[in-house]
Formats: structure tokens, C-alpha cells, sequence
């Protein structure tokens, strides 16, 4: 919507268009590296812990185009809350079971079996859970029993990437169990001031930009310091930021635009630039 008024190819702070123009902090690669490793080197378990907005689903999706273009088989237990069986019921339908839908708890062993059977040989399954801090303690034990079945010349690793009260769990001792099968864990940590501003500076030169002609260093400063390190809110403020500048029709973002963007409720600021002009002015 303002991009052209930037000089801007599109808006940048949306999601990325290409897995592989994401950017990496230190801690971001360090996580990406962890579930990519942990697949290729057959570990059971790996787990990505971060607080809410600091890019662990975009850290794994990146992780496993990489890993499919290696030929993994990837499945996505998409809805942690759908219990046990609902996991067993996606095994049996990635296995291509006629009776998937019908599966539950009890044909566990059946429908891991069948994923071996039309694995490659020397291939492997990548089982990936999102949100891991709403598994139920049942579906978390199902996974720990999983990964004790053989699986042939093929292998199955899962990667549990969650928020930090996951982690917590796992040091309970109802589940001692899986943490020991838990080869490597990664914390995603905020990002530094630093790496905030270089954060800021990559999408807006991705979208064919240049940081200093978008905005001015007291407007990225602002933006650093209350976004505190946290992607997500990199992205809100400054698109937020920048749409304020283009109802105003301000060339460059100002440090006072960023305040009033704060200001704004999320999602609350659809433009059309004559409609917000006294709003922002």
C-alpha cells in the first residue's frame, strides 16, 4: 500500500516472501542449525524454546525447506490440542492408511510401521510440533514410546519448538523420561540493539531501500528501544511507523511518528492517506 511512496518494491515487514531472505541473528542461526543437525545426525529429540515473537516458527519453517529439499519427510502435527490420537491419525495418513481417520492411541505401533514402510531406505521422517506448550502430558508420552520403535533403515526425529513454560515442563519429573532423549535444546534469545537496528536495516534494503533514507536514527531508535528486541514488534512498530509517514506524507520516518505509531492499537491503522491527514499531523 505505501511502498511506492518510499521507493520501495514492497511493504517490508510483512512476512518474507522467500524462506531463504529471512534474516539471522546469532541466536536464529544457532536455532536453525540445531533442528537442522538434529534431523540429519538421526537425534531424537530436538527443542527450540523462545518467548512469544521471537521468530522460532519462521527459524523452523526455513529449517525444514532445507530439510525437504534434502528429501526428509516432513510431518506437521499441527493442532498440539487434538490429543494422542490425533497424532497417530497423522502418522496413518502420511503412511497413506485407508482407516487413518479411525486410528487412535491403540494402533500406534501400526501406523508407525506403515510411515517405515514408504520411507526411502537411509531416509528419514521429520516430526514437527509448534506450540509444544499446549501438548498434553498423554500425546508427550506417545512421542517419547515413538521414538523407541524401530524404524529400519529409516529414521524418525521430532523437533518440539515451544515457549519457555515447555521447557519448564520438561524438567518435571513426570517427564524425565523424554528429557533425557532431548539431544539438543536451543533458547531463542531477543535481539540486541545492535542486531535490532541490523534487523530494521535488512528488510528495508530486501524491499530495495536503504534504512537511513526511510527513516531517521532518533525514529530507528525509538522503534529499537520499545520493540526490546522482539522481531514481532520490530515488524508492527515499523510498519505501523511507516504508514503513519505516508498518511502524513512524510518522506522519512520521524521519531514522533514512531510515538504515535506506539500509540496505536495493533491492527487499528488502515489508511487512506486524506482521510488520516489531520490524524497525524
Amino acid at each position: 500500500m505505501y511502498a511506492g511512496f518510499y521507493g520501495l518494491t514492497h511493504s517490508p515487514f510483512g512476512m518474507p516472501r522467500d524462506s531463504r531472505q529471512i534474516f539471522l541473528a546469532p541466536t536464529h542461526r544457532e536455532a536453525l542449525s540445531a533442528i537442522i543437525y538434529g534431523a540429519l545426525e538421526r537425534k531424537p529429540f530436538t527443542v527450540v524454546l523462545g518467548e512469544v515473537g521471537l521468530g522460532k516458527t519462521t527459524v523452523l519453517n526455513a529449517a525444514l525447506a532445507g530439510l525437504a529439499e534434502q528429501g526428509a519427510r516432513i510431518l506437521r502435527y499441527w493442532n498440539p490440542l487434538a490429543g494422542a490420537d490425533g497424532l497417530v491419525r497423522l502418522i496413518g495418513g502420511e503412511a497413506g492408511l485407508a482407516d487413518a481417520p479411525a486410528l487412535g492411541v491403540a494402533d500406534m505401533e501400526r501406523a508407525c510401521r506403515a510411515l517405515a514402510g514408504v520411507i526411502v531406505p537411509g531416509g528419514r521422517a521429520v516430526l514437527v510440533v509448534d506450540d509444544a506448550q499446549s501438548l498434553a502430558r498423554e500425546p508427550l508420552e506417545l512421542l517419547r514410546l515413538m521414538s523407541d520403535l524401530p524404524f529400519g533403515e529409516a529414521s524418525l526425529q521430532v523437533v518440539l519448538v515451544g515457549q519457555p513454560e515447555f521447557g519448564q515442563a520438561l524438567q518435571t519429573h513426570a517427564l524425565r523420561s523424554l528429557r533425557q532423549r532431548v539431544a539438543l535444546q536451543h533458547v531463542i534469545e531477543a535481539l540486541p540493539p545492535r542486531e535490532a537496528r541490523d534487523y530494521l536495516r535488512y528488510r528495508i534494503e530486501l524491499a530495495g531501500g536503504s534504512l537511513p533514507g526511510v527513516m531517521t536514527r532518533w525514529a530507528v531508535a525509538a522503534i529499537v528501544r520499545r520493540a526490546r528486541g522482539i522481531p514481532r514488534r520490530l515488524n508492527t512498530l515499523a510498519d505501523t511507523a511507516l504508514i503513519a509517514g505516508y498518511a502524513a506524507g512524510r518522506r522519512r520516518v520521524t521519531a514522533r511518528l514512531v510515538r504515535q505509531a506506539a500509540a496505536v492499537p495493533a491492527g487499528g491503522l488502515h489508511p487512506q492517506p486524506q482521510a488520516y491527514s489531520l490524524r497525524w499531523l
